[in-house]
């Protein structure tokens, strides 16, 4: 699969990540061959997404 080198500009990178319905707001970790890690922010819980269970990713752009 692709999605790890086309990914690794948003490791350490703070995201929205829609899956199944839900957005979360998190800061990708790690990209994995076949899911990525990200700690959502708010409740510093570890997430695990599934390439395959992600609807898209947005990038969220720095405020000025």
């Amino acid at each position: 699969m692709g999605y790890q080198h086309d990914l690794a500009c948003l490791v350490n990178q703070k995201t929205i990540i829609h899956s199944d319905g839900c957005c979360y707001c998190v800061i990708v970790v790690q990209i994995c061959p076949c899911y990525l890690r990200a700690i959502e922010l708010g409740c510093g819980n570890i997430r695990y997404f599934n390439f395959d269970r992600i609807d898209y990713i947005e990038e969220c752009l720095p405020q000025c």
